[in-house]
């Protein structure tokens, strides 16, 4: 009876975010469905990779902000409301600067980007970098929703910029198939995501936002979190890696086309990432109210929900991955059926063990979920190398499985050795 009550529980508290997330992941296989047929394997691959060079510079300086909101709002003495526009700011500033570093990375580094040449391509990379450090202001919006248990509030956000985007998109890429197009629907939502955050939290601020004391803020938070700051980037630079250099490494040893194919790998495998993501602030809320509980309730949530739902995903990709791949993105697409059911395991070892990083975090020992992503970075480098002069394709989807499962052992092992 106690499974039965754990699960309805679960479901009960999360319905919204879960449900939210299963629309954002359908509307996001929708999408990939009519941009990958509409683009061919090659000019997928290369709109893969330019938008990869945002990515990699603006995860490294700015992605998971939120945390860093969160765990403001909850120690920091200083008026939430100024937390909130100090966090703004921050958030705007840090996007502005990863924004000039993707410009000076993207001239040395054109041609491993898919950047080849300065034509129509980098004038629409361009105005995608003027746009994205809009979207880095959902970062705040994230921490401040979870920090006061708005999820259905936080879901609804997501959601609606999600729509957002696929309508761009598809109105954009159907209208014209090309990459240049692909690129400014992201451009798009990038944009609008920043305006609904503000949109949904300023008004969370009741005094004259220009009376509010933001260098005298900037300085305290930075001054009481600084060990915090330096420990989630290093936690992000470090965690890019396997992330995004797959796509890199599989340029270099085959080419767009096989990034291509690889991409829709991924692209089918962003469900799984999407479910994290609508349990993770469930998971953050519950960890926060119950700090004694977190190896229970992280225990409970494996065994009850995380492991036979794993069952279900694995034997689904196994029996139906080939057809589902035809029928979503057809038969120029096939080749990704194997990388999927490789990389699948790794997905899967991150998704019954997600939580342990929120127990880290919230635990103050977040740096050593870094440690354990430099020992993923090192195994998926060494593993792409060796694997990919035999196949690059199944080589990096093979290297990423071995990443992600030493990351979470060892992120394992230290929940255990030192649970506090």
């Amino acid at each position: 009876m106690n499974y039965f009550n754990s699960i309805y529980k679960f479901v009960f508290e999360t319905k919204t975010l879960v449900l939210s997330q299963f629309f954002i992941a359908t509307l996001s296989l929708i999408q990939a469905s009519i941009v990958a047929r509409e683009l061919g394997p090659s000019k997928f691959g290369q709109a893969a990779l330019i938008l990869s060079l945002p990515a990699i510079v603006f995860r490294s300086l700015h992605s998971r902000s939120s945390d860093f909101t969160l765990l403001a709002l909850r120690d920091l003495k200083i008026k939430k409301q100024h937390i909130i526009a100090s966090s703004f700011l921050i958030d705007l500033f840090s996007g502005l600067i990863a924004s000039i570093i993707s410009f000076l990375l993207s001239v040395p580094f054109a041609i491993y980007f898919g950047l080849d040449g300065f034509g129509s391509v980098y004038k629409v990379f361009l105005l995608y970098i003027f746009c994205r450090p809009f979207l880095g202001l959902s970062e705040t919006a994230k921490g401040v929703l979870t920090y006061d248990k708005k999820l259905n509030l936080f879901a609804i956000v997501e959601f609606v910029s999600v729509l957002v985007r696929f309508i761009a998109i598809i109105i954009l890429v159907l209208n014209q198939p090309s990459v240049e197009m692909f690129i400014i629907g992201h451009s798009i939502y990038a944009f609008s995501y920043g305006l609904i955050s503000v949109g949904v939290i300023f008004p969370r601020i009741k005094e004259n936002f220009f009376e509010i004391p933001f260098i005298q803020n900037f300085f305290t938070v930075a001054r009481l979190s600084k060990q915090f700051l330096l420990t989630l980037r290093l936690d992000q630079l470090v965690g890019m890696i396997p992330n995004h250099f797959d796509l890199i490494i599989i340029n270099i040893f085959a080419g767009y086309e096989a990034v291509g194919i690889y991409n829709i790998s991924k692209r089918l495998l962003m469900p799984i990432n999407y479910l994290v993501v609508a349990l993770t602030p469930w998971v953050q809320s519950e960890f926060v109210k119950k700090k004694n509980e977190i190896k229970e309730i992280g225990y409970r949530l494996t065994k009850t929900i995380m492991l036979p739902l794993s069952l279900v995903i694995i034997s689904s990709v196994y029996f139906f991955g080939e057809w589902i791949i035809q029928f979503i993105v057809g038969r120029s697409y096939e080749d990704s059926y194997i990388p999927w059911l490789i990389m699948t395991f790794g997905y899967l070892v991150f998704l019954i063990l997600f939580w342990v990083r929120q127990a880290l975090l919230l635990t103050d020992r977040l740096i050593y979920h870094a440690y354990s992503r430099v020992l993923n970075a090192v195994f998926f480098l060494g593993g792409s190398i060796i694997f990919s002069r035999i196949s690059p394709l199944l080589g990096v989807a093979s290297a990423y499985v071995l990443g992600i499962t030493i990351q979470k052992i060892y992120e394992l092992y230290i929940f255990e050795k030192k649970d506090v």
